[in-house]
């Protein structure tokens, strides 16, 4: 008889991504082994078994191999696996696995801001309701605003609606615009609200 060996099983390498892994919702994912093999498929799993939609990629033969992907398939508290396959060989589960956090983005709704007279220096940010525990908002004036004298807000406490608002005295009459953005401090994830 005559037969050949080809397609050796792949290495078993180690996952070094730290778990758990935390994100915030809509992040992509970042997996990373030790090392990798040249011809070697990669497939990412959930909870030992494939996704729906088969996340996969292939081997480059070296070290550190990062696998970066949209967290979509995923859900807090799934465990996250790396399976390598090569040919019709058995494939191998790679060492480790990552237990995935997705914190919620904040949200901020019902946002307005009350019209004021020239030369009046204050005025009221209201909003109506929030999600994902924010604590935190910015607000980035764009350049005619700034050029009126407004000052960007950073990561200000987001305390009870309403929350006031510093106008410039000398700013012309007009119509000035910011994109305000709410975070968590504590899980640092934020969006932008408009």
């Amino acid at each position: 008889i005559v037969f050949s060996i080809t397609d050796p099983s792949p290495t078993a390498f180690n996952v070094t991504t730290p778990s758990p892994l935390v994100i915030c919702s809509g992040d992509n994912v970042t997996i990373t082994l030790n090392n990798s093999e040249s011809g070697v498929t990669y497939e990412i799993l959930r909870g030992l078994a494939s996704l729906p939609t088969p996340i996969t990629f292939p081997g480059t033969g070296a070290g550190p191999f990062v696998m970066t992907f949209p967290s979509a398939q995923f859900s807090n508290g799934d465990a996250i696996n790396v399976l390598a396959s090569n040919g019709f060989c058995t494939s191998v589960l790679m060492n480790g696995t990552v237990n995935l956090t997705v914190n919620p983005l904040p949200s901020i709704a019902g946002v307005s801001v009350a019209p004021i007279c020239e030369g009046i220096t204050s005025t009221s940010l209201t909003y109506t309701s929030t999600s994902g525990s924010p604590n935190q908002y910015s607000i980035d004036f764009d350049l005619t605003a700034e050029g009126q004298g407004f000052v960007d807000i950073t990561n200000a406490a987001l305390t009870a609606s309403p929350i006031a608002l510093n106008i410039p005295g000398a700013a012309a009459p007009g119509v000035y615009s910011g994109v305000l953005s709410v975070r968590n401090s504590l899980t640092g994830c934020s969006i932008i609200s408009g």
